[in-house]
């Protein structure tokens, strides 16, 4: 995260900001800034899931909510508790989804949180996904998203994609 000086923000003529300059600037230090932190260590809090928590009631459960508090430093979520409610923007919906796809080794939609809003339902995603169950497949990389995949979408490709998948569980096509 980076404080620049006023105006020091590359925009077009229009008004609009040039994301591309603005990220070459930062890597080339070629934008005025006046403070900067960067964030150590992982971008996700570390998961370890085992194959018990898919058989045993609840305790699949128990680990998405110990591992959730840890990443959004919350306190007091509970298995039904709306994650939208969470403060949950899509950048960190996706790298969710991304972590837990690693977890289990296994490809979740990136809409995973829109389409499985509680932890509960998180939960009935996981146990329902075929090949956590059996050999735990490898990850399809078509549907798993770096963080560099996410910086290239531009503003519009990210909302498109997620609007059309709420509309997809809005009108049913999709649970």
């Amino acid at each position: 995260m980076v404080l620049l000086r006023t105006g020091g923000l590359p925009k077009t003529s229009s008004g609009k900001v040039q994301r591309a300059r603005c990220r070459g600037g930062l890597g080339e230090a070629g934008l005025p800034i006046l403070h900067e932190w960067r964030m150590t260590g992982a971008a996700t809090a570390p998961i370890d899931f085992t194959t018990e928590s898919l058989s045993q009631p609840s305790v699949l459960e128990r680990q998405l909510v110990n591992w959730l508090q840890i990443e959004l430093a919350v306190t007091d979520l509970t298995w039904r508790t709306p994650l939208t409610e969470l403060g949950i923007d899509s950048l960190k919906g996706v790298e969710l989804v991304n972590s837990l796809s690693v977890a289990f080794d296994h490809t979740f939609p990136a809409t995973s949180m829109l389409d499985h809003p509680t932890v509960a339902s998180l939960a009935d995603l996981i146990r329902g996904s075929k090949s956590i169950g059996n050999a735990m497949r490898g990850p399809a990389k078509s549907n798993i998203y770096t963080i560099e995949e996410i910086h290239e979408l531009d503003e519009h490709q990210l909302t498109e994609l997620l609007r059309r998948r709420v509309d997809d569980v809005l009108d049913g096509t999709r649970l």
